[in-house]
């Protein structure tokens, strides 16, 4: 009980990172001008995957440290429909460029939820990447900022899912998300997103 309401206070309590938190580097690069930078980079680089064309351009800034500490998502909405979702917490490469470059592939066309982005669709599509921290288990999402914190649930059958807070917005959302299916495990982890 005491361990449960330590991580609880821990998860909501208000974000005062602590110098080796390593959302902390990500939460300052998201306020700068370099993040308009990779922002615009994943554009080009979706936009050169729906052209068929591997855009050339080189991410040309350095992003904080990810690797081995952080998860990765790429999120597509459009309108306010998310078209796509792809990334991971363990990720193949070092490299963010590869690493992006992959998940930006996956969010256009691996999401089996929902059907690929077409290149008409692009100008009036968010592409937002989400830098997940450390999964902590939850036994109330009800108690979840669904505005800071994603989530990683598992269901009964075996299957995982992972939702950035901008697949989530609400818990009527994250209802319908869920659907009927019996929710065995939860686990939250706080987010910082670069729109």
């Amino acid at each position: 009980m005491i361990h449960a309401l330590l991580i609880a206070m821990a998860l909501f309590a208000p974000s005062q990172a602590s110098p080796d938190d390593p959302l902390r580097d990500w939460a300052g690069f998201a306020k700068s001008p370099e993040s308009a930078v990779l922002s615009d980079w994943l554009r080009c680089v979706a936009r050169g995957r729906l052209l068929a064309e591997d855009y050339p351009g080189r991410l040309m800034i350095d992003v904080p440290t990810y690797f081995g500490k952080l998860g990765l998502f790429i999120t597509l909405v459009k309108g306010s429909k998310v078209r796509g979702c792809f990334g991971a917490f363990h990720h193949k490469t070092g490299d963010a460029e590869l690493a992006l470059r992959e998940y930006i592939n996956g969010a256009l066309f691996l999401d089996p939820r929902y059907p690929p982005l077409d290149i008409r669709e692009l100008g009036e599509t968010r592409i937002i990447l989400t830098v997940a921290g450390e999964l902590v288990p939850v036994d109330d999402i009800n108690q979840v900022d669904f505005s800071r914190y994603g989530l990683m649930i598992s269901f009964e059958n075996g299957e995982k899912i992972v939702l950035v807070p901008s697949e989530i917005r609400s818990r009527d959302r994250l209802d319908r998300i869920i659907g009927s299916g019996m929710v065995v495990q939860c686990a939250a982890f706080r987010a910082v997103t670069i729109r």
